[in-house]
C-alpha cells in the first residue's frame, strides 16, 4: 500500500523480481494522503492510471485504507503485504503495518535509494541545480535539503534525502532487456520526461500504437536545461530514465539522447516511426529543426494525447502550494496567521461594546485542563482586576473552568480530564443565558476530551459561541483516538474547528514552539507560550475598549533627547527609511543643541536636515495630532522637556536612563507616562575606578537605548502596516543587497519562480507593465538607480506576482486599503491581515 507520489521510481521498484506471484497495489485516496501525510502532488485519479501502467502491477485496489488491515488483505486474496524500508506512520504516530507485522503477513523491501519525493519538492522549492549531472561530483545541498527533509527529530519522516548512484544493475533491473523481433514496427519518442506523469503516460500510450517495439530517448540535463531553462529538470538524466522504464508501454530507452533526430541514428535503431506531442519543438543550438530528417522522408507524426498535463504544470501545483508542501516536508505546522487569528479573537467581543454587544450579555470562558487550567485561572484573576480600573470600569466578564474544579489548583484530576460530558455540563453552569461567549479552550497537544467536549458543544451554538483552541501541535496531528463514551475524536472537533474558522466563526490558535526539551512536560514551553497568548489577545481588547493605540497609519514618531540618548534616537531614526521602506518624516530625531552637540566632521548641515530640538519645538510642534507620538529621553532627569511638549495634541512618554542611586522623580513635571530605565553603576563600580564606572555607566546607556529605540521604531511599523509575516515588505530597494532581498520576499509570499519573481519587481520599479529588451539587459545597478526613487516597490510586486493586476491597479489597491500588509495580505491570502 502507498500514495505513490512524485517519483514513481521512488516506489516502482520491481518488488516481485523473485516472487512468481499476483501483486495487488493499494493507493491511497487524497482524502487519506492529506490526513496523515500532507498534500499529494498528483490527484488520487492520476496515482490510480500511473500506477496501473507500472510493468509490474497486476492490479490496482482504489482508496486503499492508510492502515492494511488483514481484512484488505484477505477481500483481495493477499498472502502478504509488501513495503519499502522506511517508516510509514499515521498522523498520531501508528506504524500503519502494525496489524499485518502482529500476524506475520509482512514483507520489506529495499527502496531505489536516493530517491524521494521530499527530495524532489526540496530541489523545486529551493531552485537549485546541484542535482544535474552535469558534474557527477555535486550532490544536492544538504544543509538546505535538510531543513527540507527533516522532521523535528532530526531523521527523515519518509525517505530523507540521500545521494542517488545509478548502477548498471539498477538500470538492469528496470529494464526488460529483450530486443525488438525481426518483424516488428519500431516507434522512436523524445524528451525530457521529468517529474513523469500522467501526462507523459498517455503521450506513450497512444505512441505505442504506432508499432510493437517503443523506444524512448531521454535527453540529458545540459540539453534539458537549455531548452526549459531554471533549474530542469528536477530529476537527473539516470532519475528519469528509470522512470520511464518503469512504464509498460516502453521497450527500451536511449540515455542521454541526442536532441536532433539523425539519419544515422533512425538506421542504427531501424526506426520506422518518429512521433512527438503536441508541445513546440524548439530549434537546436544551430537552428536547425531536431526533426528535419524524419519529417523529409515521412516517418513523423504528432501526437495529441488529449492530456495537457505538463512537468512545468507539476512545479506551479507545488509552488501554488509552498507553505503546505513545507509543512508537509517540514512537520512543523506552524500558523503564519496566528497573530491575525488573535486580532480576529479579540475582535469578536470587544469591537461592539459600542454598539450591539453589552459587557452585561457577554463572557469570556478560559478552560483547560492541569497547568493549562491554572494558567486560565491566573490570567482571569489578572484581567477582571484590570478591568475595573479602566475608566468607566467593565464588569467582571472573564470566568474560567478547570476540569476537576478548584481541588485541581492543588492536586491532579487526571480522571475529570478526559470526560467530555463534564466539560459541557461545566460550561453551560457557567454561562447562563449569556448571549456572547468567547470559549478559549486551552490542550498544549490538542488531545483533552474535557475541552474537546466544550468546543463541540460551543460549534453547535455558534449563535452564542466564538470557541478556540490554543495548543500548539499542527491541526493533523491532534488526537484521533476515540473517547469513552463519546461518538467523536478530538480530531475530528479539530476539523470542525477549521472549517468554521474559514468563516470567522472559530479559531485554531496553534503556533508550533517546538518539542518540550526540558523533562518533555508542556508546563514549560508550553504553558509559558499559552500565558504570552491570552495576554496577548486580551491586552488587545483592552485596548480597544480604551481607544488606545501607539501609533495607527496616519502617525509619526518623534524622538526628542539630549546628548547620547539623543544621537541614538538621531541613528534610529536614520535606519528606518532602507529598513521598512518609510517616509523619513515616519519616524524623526531631535538633538539638544543640534548638530553643535552632534559634533560631525561636516558641522550644521541644518539646511539639508534640521534635527535641533529648537527647530522641532518652534517649527513642527504645533503640526501634530492626536495619532503622533513623541518619545522624550534623557539622563538622570536631565534635561528638563519644554512644556510645550505636553500642551501638544501628540502623546508623550519619557525614557529616563537613571542609575541605581538616584531614581528620579519626574511624574509632577512630565506627567504620568515615565518609565525609568534603572541601569545600576553598583554593578560595576567596585571593580572599576569611579572615571572608568561613570564612562562604562555610559556605554551601557548606549547599549539599552539602542535596543530600546530599536523595538519602539520596530513597534511603530508593524502598527503602520510596514511587516506582514514577520518580513519587512516595504523595505526600500537601495543596494544589491536589498535588490535581492525583495526578490526573495517576493518569491516568500508569492506562487512564482526566482525569474518571474525579478519580472514583477522590475515592473514595480519602472511603473510598466510590458518591460522592455532595454530594461532586460540593464545592470542591476541601473535598477537600484531606479528603485531608489520610488516608493512600495516591493508590495507592488508582490501583488504583480499574485494577481493579475496591472500596476496601475497594484498602486490603487495599496492607496485604497491604506495599510500595505492588508493589502499584500488579501492578494495572497484572501483575508486581511491585521498585525
Amino acid at each position: 500500500m502507498s500514495n505513490y507520489d512524485i517519483p514513481l521510481t521512488e516506489r516502482s521498484h520491481p518488488f516481485t523480481e523473485n516472487i512468481d506471484i499476483s501483486a495487488p497495489q493499494g493507493v491511497h485516496s487524497d482524502e487519506e494522503i492529506m490526513k496523515h501525510k500532507g498534500p499529494p502532488v498528483f490527484s488520487q485519479e492520476e496515482r490510480y492510471k500511473m500506477v496501473r501502467a507500472i510493468k509490474w502491477v497486476d492490479e490496482v485496489v482504489e482508496n486503499a485504507p492508510y492502515v492494511t488491515t488483514l481484512e484488505t488483505l484477505n477481500t483481495y486474496n493477499c498472502d502478504f503485504c509488501v513495503h519499502g524500508d522506511d517508516i510509514t506512520t499515521t498522523s498520531d504516530g501508528t506504524d500503519t503495518y502494525h496489524l499485518v507485522k502482529a500476524a506475520e503477513r509482512y514483507k520489506e523491501c529495499k527502496r531505489t535509494v536516493g530517491i524521494s519525493t521530499t527530495d524532489l519538492v526540496g530541489r523545486m522549492l529551493l531552485v537549485t541545480k546541484s542535482h544535474h549531472e552535469r558534474d557527477e561530483t555535486k550532490g544536492p545541498n544538504k544543509n538546505d535539503l535538510k531543513e527540507v527533509g527533516l522532521s523535528q527529530d532530526g531523521r527523515s519522516p519518509y525517505t530523507g534525502t540521500k545521494q542517488f548512484v545509478p548502477t548498471t544493475k539498477r538500470i538492469a533491473q528496470f529494464s526488460e532487456g529483450h530486443e525488438p523481433k525481426p518483424n516488428d514496427k519500431i516507434v522512436y519518442v523524445a524528451g525530457a520526461f521529468d517529474l513523469f506523469h500522467v501526462g507523459h503516460l498517455d503521450f506513450l500510450e497512444k505512441a505505442s500504437q504506432y508499432g510493437d517495439y517503443l523506444i524512448v530517448g531521454i535527453h540529458s540535463d545540459p540539453v534539458v536545461n537549455r531548452y526549459k531553462g531554471s533549474n530542469y529538470p528536477i530529476m537527473n538524466l539516470h532519475e528519469r530514465v528509470l522512470s520511464v522504464l518503469t512504464n509498460k508501454y516502453v521497450s527500451e530507452v536511449i540515455i542521454g539522447a541526442p536532441y536532433t533526430v539523425t539519419m544515422q541514428m533512425i538506421n542504427d535503431f531501424k526506426i520506422d516511426a518518429v512521433c512527438h506531442g503536441m508541445t513546440p519543438i524548439l530549434p537546436d543550438v544551430d537552428g536547425s529543426d531536431p526533426y528535419e530528417i524524419p519529417k523529409e522522408i515521412g516517418i513523423f507524426h504528432r501526437i495529441d494525447s488529449s492530456n495537457d498535463l505538463t512537468s512545468d504544470m507539476i512545479v506551479q501545483r507545488i509552488i501554488r502550494n509552498k507553505f503546505l508542501f513545507e509543512e508537509r516536508n517540514k512537520k512543523k505546522g506552524s500558523k503564519g496567521d496566528v497573530v491575525m487569528q488573535i486580532y480576529q479573537c479579540e475582535e469578536q467581543l470587544f469591537k461592539g461594546w459600542n454598539g450591539s454587544k453589552s459587557p452585561d450579555d457577554s463572557l469570556i470562558v478560559i478552560s483547560g485542563c492541569g497547568t493549562s487550567g491554572r494558567i486560565g485561572f491566573i490570567t482571569v484573576r489578572s484581567f477582571n482586576k484590570m478591568l475595573q480600573c479602566l475608566d468607566p470600569p467593565v464588569p467582571q466578564i472573564y470566568q474560567y473552568l478547570i476540569s476537576g474544579g478548584d481541588i485541581a489548583f492543588f492536586t491532579s484530576q487526571e480522571r475529570a480530564e478526559d470526560n467530555p460530558h463534564l466539560g459541557v455540563t461545566d460550561l453551560k453552569q457557567v454561562v447562563g443565558d449569556k448571549k456572547h461567549v468567547l470559549l478559549i479552550g486551552i490542550t498544549c497537544g490538542l488531545s483533552a476530551p474535557y475541552v474537546a467536549g466544550q468546543i463541540d458543544y460551543a460549534l453547535d451554538h455558534l449563535d452564542v459561541f466564538t470557541p478556540v483552541i490554543v495548543g500548539f501541535n499542527p491541526a493533523n496531528l491532534a488526537r484521533d483516538v476515540s473517547v469513552e463514551d463519546w461518538d467523536k475524536t478530538f480530531y475530528e472537533v479539530v476539523n470542525r474547528l477549521e472549517e468554521a474558522q474559514k468563516e470567522k466563526k472559530g479559531f485554531l490558535l496553534n503556533p508550533i514552539i517546538g518539542p518540550e526539551p526540558i523533562t518533555g512536560s508542556t508546563r514549560m514551553k508550553g504553558g509559558s507560550a499559552t500565558k504570552l497568548l491570552l495576554d496577548t489577545i486580551f491586552m488587545a481588547g483592552i485596548l480597544k475598549v480604551k481607544g488606545q493605540t501607539l501609533l495607527n497609519k496616519d502617525g509619526h514618531l518623534y524622538y526628542v533627547g539630549d546628548d547620547i540618548v539623543g544621537v541614538f534616537s538621531l541613528l534610529d531614526a536614520s535606519e528606518c527609511p532602507p529598513t521598512f521602506g518609510s517616509d523619513l518624516e515616519d519616524v524623526r530625531g531631535f538633538l539638544y543643541g543640534g548638530f553643535s552637540c552632534l559634533g560631525n566632521k561636516e558641522g550644521d548641515i541644518s539646511t539639508k536636515i534640521p534635527i535641533s530640538v529648537d527647530y522641532f519645538v518652534n517649527n513642527r510642534l504645533a503640526e501634530l495630532t492626536k495619532d503622533d507620538m513623541i518619545i522624550f529621553l534623557c539622563l538622570d532627569g536631565k534635561p528638563e522637556p519644554p512644556k510645550s511638549l505636553f500642551t501638544s495634541k501628540a502623546h508623550v512618554c519619557t525614557l529616563n536612563f537613571t542609575t541605581d542611586q538616584q531614581v528620579t522623580e519626574m511624574t509632577a513635571m512630565t506627567g504620568e507616562n515615565v518609565i525609568n530605565i534603572e541601569l545600576p553603576q553598583s554593578a560595576i563600580q567596585d571593580i572599576l575606578d569611579g572615571t572608568v564606572t561613570k564612562h562604562m555607566w555610559r556605554h551601557m546607556v548606549e547599549q539599552s537605548c539602542k535596543w530600546i529605540l530599536n523595538a519602539i521604531s520596530t513597534g511603530a511599523h508593524i502598527y503602520k502596516g510596514k511587516v506582514f509575516r514577520n518580513y519587512m515588505v516595504d523595505l526600500r530597494v537601495s543596494n544589491m543587497k536589498l535588490y535581492h532581498r525583495a526578490i526573495a520576499i517576493i518569491m516568500k509570499f508569492t506562487p512564482t519562480l526566482k525569474a518571474d519573481a525579478e519580472k514583477s519587481l522590475l515592473r514595480s520599479i519602472y511603473d510598466m507593465d510590458k518591460l522592455t529588451p532595454t530594461i532586460y539587459n540593464a545592470q542591476v545597478g541601473d535598477h537600484i538607480i531606479k528603485a531608489t526613487t520610488e516608493s512600495r516597490v516591493v508590495p507592488v510586486a508582490i501583488i504583480l506576482a499574485v494577481t493579475n493586476k496591472t500596476v496601475q491597479e497594484a498602486h490603487q489597491l495599496i492607496h485604497q486599503l491604506a495599510i500595505i500588509r492588508i493589502a499584500v495580505s488579501k492578494c495572497c491570502h484572501g483575508n486581511e491581515a491585521f498585525f
